[in-house]
């Protein structure tokens, strides 16, 4: 039976899922968001996009779950079902930054006040 998405979209749900779990049993000091996971087509490698509250730190944390890796990949490889799992690489979300910035300039009494 054909599944309605690919098979690398389901394994990205799946890890997202896995690795908020794992992220938040981590205790590190900052306060990270997964964003998006993206897997390759041939499930070796695995782009994880990644956000923090205070956006000061969030270069920081990326470098700091890139250092953490290893150890999130053994746990979470214990309950993965495909064959491979992906090797992580954590990046800052950059498009968080974006919604954030055209938020504010709508959010601006100038933009309001063009709209009337």
């Amino acid at each position: 039976m054909v599944k309605p998405y690919k098979r690398t979209d389901r394994l990205s749900i799946l890890l997202h899922q896995d690795l908020q779990k794992e992220i938040w049993n981590l205790q590190s000091k900052y306060e990270i968001e997964i964003t998006r996971v993206r897997i390759n087509s041939n499930f070796k490698h695995a782009r994880v996009y990644i956000s923090t509250r205070n956006e000061a730190e969030c270069e920081n944390a990326c470098n700091y779950l890139n250092a953490n890796s290893h150890l999130l990949s053994i746990n979470i490889q214990k309950n993965w079902t495909a064959r491979f799992f992906p090797k992580l690489n954590f990046l800052v979300d950059k498009l968080r930054k974006y919604q954030n910035q055209v938020s504010n300039i709508m959010d601006s009494e100038e933009f309001q006040n063009t709209l009337k």
